[in-house]
């Protein structure tokens, strides 16, 4: 059952499941998903695929895109232009690897975050930051993750 407040031009199609949810002005919402209680998803975001869930009271901004097995946690905050992914390349037949953020964390905006990571409780990220690998409980990233990373 899905209990929200749609903003003009909302689009929310498929399995979405969640109580007390805003629904930003145009943003798209498609697939299947559980939204916890007091989630916004912000003013023309995109929150497109299967498997994804987000916990309770946590906001996405706007112009925030969100693919298939994304798993955010309670009580966090993602800024606008975030951009994840969940395929390094994303070609017909591409195995999805999964995105886990956990409770508590603040991506500030214009972060990106590589396939596959795992991003540990209370963590912050600062905005234009990018993550590569797994991020441990309680660290503060300022820029690329881990500083040392060559692609």
């Amino acid at each position: 059952m899905l209990v929200a407040k749609y903003e003009k031009g909302a689009v929310v199609e498929g399995e979405v499941y969640g109580n007390d949810i805003v629904f930003g002005t145009n943003c798209v919402v498609k697939g299947t998903m559980r939204l916890g209680n007091k989630v916004v998803i912000g003013s023309l975001a995109l929150v497109e695929g299967q498997n994804i869930t987000i916990g309770d009271e946590t906001r996405i901004m706007p112009f925030v895109a969100i693919g298939s097995n994304t798993h955010i946690g309670n009580n966090c905050f993602i800024g606008p232009y975030f951009v994840m992914a969940n395929a390094k390349h994303p070609e017909p037949g591409a195995v999805l690897e999964t995105l886990e953020i956990g409770d508590d964390v603040l991506i500030g905006t214009g972060c990106k975050i590589w396939p596959g990571v795992k991003i540990g409780n209370n963590v912050k990220v600062n905005m234009n930051s990018e993550v590569h690998i797994d991020v441990p409980d309680g660290t503060h990233i300022r820029g690329l993750w881990p500083k040392d990373y060559n692609a």
